[in-house]
């Protein structure tokens, strides 16, 4: 398992009676877990399976939102299977093609006042999230917006 401070960027745009609404929120990371198969260090090419176990993120008292959650993983019955790729370069480093296919749900209460005020809702689909890595930073890209990544020290 590894640990990441991951924060999410919706960016909603409003239509219908909302039309004109937009707005981008960043939404950090609650609980989150990912479980990678072993694998051998040093072998030129590397076939990593992996499952996105636990991702939980949500807003609270926000002013369009008493509550924003999104919700996804394996561990909350929602498959999220990933595979990574590494494939040693000549000069040394690696290429790495990573993703993972996550089912999600997002939840939200709107606040009293706010455009969403009185009504709320839920929603459930799965998005492909590809990771990008950089050399201290992982982008992932999916879920309507952008997942931000840094690895943790533990």
């Amino acid at each position: 398992m590894n640990a990441y401070d991951i924060f999410t960027e919706l960016s909603l745009h409003g239509t219908g009676s909302l039309n004109g609404y937009h707005r981008n929120i960043m939404i950090p990371l609650g609980q989150g877990s990912i479980h990678w198969a072993d694998r051998v260090p040093g072998n030129p090419l590397q076939e990593i399976s992996a499952v996105w176990n636990q991702l939980q993120m949500q807003i609270t008292g926000d002013p369009d939102f008493d509550l924003l959650r999104i919700t996804g993983g394996n561990s909350f019955g929602m498959p999220s299977p990933g595979h990574t790729t590494l494939m040693q370069l000549p000069e040394g480093n690696w290429a790495v093609d990573s993703f993972f296919d996550i089912t999600y749900r997002i939840d939200f209460v709107g606040a009293p006042g706010g455009p969403f005020g009185g009504e709320s809702g839920s929603t459930t689909g799965t998005v492909r999230v590809q990771l990008i890595p950089e050399p201290t930073t992982l982008l992932l890209l999916g879920l309507g917006g952008l997942l931000l990544c840094r690895k943790s020290k533990l």
